[in-house]
C-alpha cells in the first residue's frame, strides 16, 4: 500500500492496482489524476465543478454505505466517515473504530478523535502537524509518501505520527 498526500484533505491510497482518491478540503481535485475510486469527504462536492476539475473515476462513494470493489471494502457512516480495509490493512478516513491507520486532521477535534480511537498510525489529513504533535506528545514523521504492508503495521497504539508532503 502507498499513501501520498496531495494537499489538505486530498490523499491517494494505492494498493494493487487500484487507486482510490479522496476530496481535499476545498473540494478541489486535480482533473489529471484517474482514481478508480473517489471518496467524497463533504457535503458540496467537486462533482458540480466544471469537468476539468472532477476526478474520472469508474466508482464514486459518497455517504453512507457498504462497498466492495476491486477487494477493497468500503463502509461509508454519516458525516462523512468512512472506514476503508484494503490487503487486510483497516484505514479510519475521519474517524471509525478499531482502524490501523487513522487519517485525522491537525486540530484539537483531531486530537480528541485519536485518543478515542487509538490507531497505531496516524497520518494529519491537513499536511500541517503541529496540534498533533502538542496534543499527543509526540514528534511526527515528514515523508513523501508511505508504503505499508500489513506486516509493518505496529503492534501499539499511537507509534507513529505521519505528515506527508505535497
Amino acid at each position: 500500500m502507498i499513501i501520498s498526500f496531495g494537499g489538505p484533505g486530498n490523499l491517494k491510497i494505492q494498493t494493487g492496482g487500484t487507486t482510490i482518491l479522496t476530496e481535499g478540503l476545498n473540494g478541489e481535485v486535480s482533473g489529471r489524476m484517474k482514481p478508480d475510486i473517489f471518496i467524497r469527504t463533504r457535503e458540496s462536492s467537486v462533482l458540480s465543478q466544471p469537468k476539468d476539475k472532477t476526478p474520472n473515476a469508474e466508482n464514486i462513494i459518497h455517504g453512507p454505505g457498504e462497498y466492495e470493489i476491486k477487494d477493497i471494502e468500503i463502509t461509508g457512516l454519516p458525516d462523512f466517515v468512512y472506514l476503508i480495509k484494503a490487503e487486510e490493512i483497516r484505514l479510519g478516513l475521519s474517524g471509525g473504530k478499531d482502524v490501523d491507520i487513522l487519517f485525522a486532521p491537525d486540530t484539537a477535534d483531531g486530537v480528541k478523535a485519536i485518543q478515542q480511537l487509538h490507531p497505531k498510525i496516524v497520518i494529519s489529513s491537513a499536511g500541517s502537524y503541529k496540534e498533533l504533535e502538542k496534543g499527543l506528545g509526540k514528534k511526527a514523521e515528514g515523508l513523501d509518501k508511505l508504503v505499508i504492508k500489513k506486516k509493518e503495521i505496529p503492534t501499539t497504539p499511537l507509534s507513529r505520527i505521519i505528515c506527508l508532503k505535497v
